[in-house]
């Protein structure tokens, strides 16, 4: 196991990405596209981020087990239905769409180099080890689904 591996719960890295891109966006002003429609695609993003993620939180729930990302040992089955019958990661899969709509919101194009640290980050030091753990506690049930259903989408 990698030092880096789930130490970084998913939404502090949303949280620092996103300040990250702020950051970006006030040293580097000049990329910017000035449209009003790369607003509002960035705020459809959003509302399509949060309605996948509360969708997924949902069934989670509905499966009686855990949302919490530091505690895989508490998952209580494969939740293969619904969104994540598309996606094992529907949750992940709305903080990349969340990221992504604040890069393009902000319409400054050095920020889509945030959206893919993101992207390599959470799937090297989340997924991956999430994937690994999920194997060892749910064996060919866990192996059955992520051979049938793809990481993202």
């Amino acid at each position: 196991m990698h030092a880096l591996e789930l130490k970084i719960v998913p939404l502090l890295q949303v949280v620092i990405i996103i300040a990250l891109m702020l950051l970006t966006d006030a040293l580097v002003p000049f990329f910017g596209f000035n449209n009003p429609f790369f607003l509002m695609t960035g705020m459809i993003l959003w509302i399509v981020a949060i309605t996948v993620a509360i969708v997924a939180l949902w069934q989670f729930k509905r499966h009686q087990t855990t949302v919490h990302p530091q505690k895989l040992a508490d998952a209580q089955t494969v939740v293969s239905s619904g969104l994540y019958a598309y996606s094992r990661n529907p949750m992940y899969l709305a903080m990349l769409i969340a990221v992504l709509g604040f890069a393009i919101w902000l319409e400054n194009i050095v920020n889509i180099v945030w959206v893919l640290c993101f992207f390599a980050y959470i799937t090297r030091f989340q997924i991956v080890p999430e994937e690994r753990i999920l194997a060892e506690k749910f064996g060919n049930p866990y192996l059955e689904y992520k051979a049938n259903v793809r990481r993202w989408l």
